[in-house]
C-alpha cells in the first residue's frame, strides 16, 4: 500500500513538472532582470592557472631503506644482501625508465611482521618486506644445489615480486583497464618486463614461478584459498611457465621435456603469450615512455 502511495506521489510530481504554470511576458522579463543583477553583483574571482612547471611535473619512484634500529633478528643480514646487490635500486631504475607517474611513489624496504610485499593505493607507495626475502632464503635453500644458486633464485624472485607490485601501481596510477583478476594481470606484466632483459630476466621469472610452486607444495590441499583474489600458487606457476615457454619455446623446452609444463597447455602457450603481450601493449604503450617490447 505504501509503495503505491509513493508511486502515486512520484507520478503526480512528474505531471506537475511537465505542466509548469503559465507566466506573463512582464513576469518573465522581471525574472530575467533579477537573475542578471545577481550575476553582475557576484564577486568575480580571478582564474588561477597552474604554473607550467607544476602542470607538466611527473612523478617517479624512489627507494628508501628503513633504518636497522631495534629490528627483528635477521633484518640486518637481508637488508645488507638487498642493498649490496642493488636489487631494488636496479628495479626502481628500470621502472623509472619505463614510465612517468602522475605522482611520486616511494619504495620501502622494511620489516612488516610477515612475509609480504604490497602496493598501497592511498599513498601510492610500495612496501617490500624483509620477511619475504627471508622466506625466499628458507625455501630456495632447500631446493638449490648450491648457496650461489640459492642467491640467484632470491635475486630473481625479488625482481619478479617488485615488478608484480609495480604492475599494481601502474594499473592504479595510470587508470589502466583490467578485465579479469588484477593479480593475474600484474603477473603478466612482471613476466613481460623480465622477458625484456633476455636470459637473465627469464631466469628471474622462473625464480618467481619456483617460489609459487614451493608454496603450493607446502600448503595442504584442505587449506587452499579458493576465495582469494590471487590464483592458486600452483596455477600461478603454470601460468608463468606457459608465458615463458610461449615467448621462447626453444630456450624453455625443458619445461615441457621435464614434465613441469604439461604438453596440453604448452601447445597453446605461444598464442596465449602473444595475446597477453598485445593486450598489455594496447592498454599501456600510449602512456609509457617507450613501448613494451
Amino acid at each position: 500500500m505504501r509503495t503505491l502511495l509513493v508511486m502515486s506521489v512520484l507520478v503526480s510530481s512528474v505531471v506537475l513538472a511537465q505542466q509548469p504554470p503559465q507566466r506573463s511576458k512582464e513576469e518573465m522579463l522581471k525574472e530575467a532582470k533579477r537573475i542578471s543583477d545577481l550575476m553582475n553583483k557576484a564577486e568575480q574571482k580571478p582564474v588561477v592557472l597552474t604554473p607550467p612547471e607544476q602542470l607538466f611535473k611527473k612523478g617517479k619512484a624512489t627507494l628508501l631503506y628503513a633504518l636497522p634500529i631495534n629490528k627483528p633478528a635477521g633484518y640486518r643480514e637481508y637488508l645488507r644482501f638487498v642493498s649490496d646487490e642493488g636489487l631494488l635500486k636496479e628495479a626502481v631504475a628500470t621502472v623509472n625508465g619505463l614510465v612517468e607517474l602522475p605522482r611520486d611513489i616511494t619504495v620501502f624496504f622494511r620489516d612488516c611482521g610477515e612475509p609480504n610485499a604490497f602496493y598501497e593505493p592511498k599513498t601510492g607507495n610500495i612496501h617490500f618486506c624483509f620477511e619475504l626475502v627471508q622466506l625466499f632464503d628458507q625455501l630456495y635453500s632447500k631446493v638449490a644445489q648450491s648457496p650461489e644458486q640459492a642467491k640467484d633464485l632470491i635475486r630473481g624472485a625479488v625482481f619478479f615480486v617488485f615488478f608484480h607490485e609495480f604492475g599494481h601501481a601502474l594499473t592504479h596510477e595510470l587508470g589502466l583497464p583490467v578485465t579479469g583478476k588484477e593479480e593475474d594481470a600484474v603477473d603478466q606484466f612482471a613476466t613481460l618486463l623480465l622477458l625484456e632483459q633476455g636470459e637473465r630476466g627469464e631466469k628471474a621469472a622462473l625464480a618467481g614461478a619456483t617460489f609459487f610452486l614451493a608454496l603450493s607444495e607446502q600448503n595442504p590441499k584442505g587449506k587452499l584459498k579458493f576465495w582469494d583474489e590471487h590464483s592458486l600458487d600452483a596455477q600461478r606457476f603454470y601460468n608463468i611457465a606457459c608465458w615463458l615457454f610461449g615467448a621462447s619455446p626453444f630456450q624453455q623446452v625443458n619445461l615441457v621435456a621435464k614434465g613441469l609444463l604439461p604438453a596440453e597447455r604448452a601447445a597453446r602457450c605461444g598464442t596465449e603469450y602473444q595475446q597477453l603481450r598485445q593486450s598489455w601493449k594496447t592498454i599501456a604503450d600510449p602512456k609509457l615512455k617507450r613501448p613494451i617490447k
